[in-house]
Order: structure tokens, then sequence, then C-alpha cells
């Protein structure tokens, strides 16, 4: 085999492995989002503003009765 033959394999292989790494890595990613997603779908449930008011919950508000007694 000549070099040129030699230095293409090594091309391939190096294309192959750099593009298994990167789908390992975004597999990887998309496990971690997906468990945070889970973690957090019972708050996300309770209260759809969840991820926006970092922690604060706005349904908790203090409601003023101004109608009078009941």
């Amino acid at each position: 085999m000549t070099s040129q033959a030699n230095d293409n394999i090594f091309k391939k292989m190096l294309i192959n492995g750099f593009i298994f790494k990167m789908s390992e890595f975004l597999i990887s990613i998309l496990i971690i989002i997906t468990l945070i997603i889970v973690g957090y779908k019972d708050d996300i449930q309770r209260n759809p503003y969840y991820l926006h008011s970092v922690g604060r919950y706005p349904d908790f508000e203090i409601k003023v009765n101004t109608d009078g007694p009941d």
C-alpha cells in the first residue's frame, strides 16, 4: 500500500472517531436534559412559570377580601 492510501485510511478513522465522540457527547447532553426535565416536572406542572420565576411561586399571593364579610 502506498503512503497516500495509508493517509486516506487514517483520515477516515479520524473522521469516524470524531463523529462517534460528538454523537456520544450529544447523547449524554440529551440524557442530562431529560433527567432535569423529569426532576422538575412536578414543579412545572404545578406552576408553568416555575422556570422563569427561578424558584419564586407567584401563585402564593395574599388575596385581600374587598367584598366585605361572607
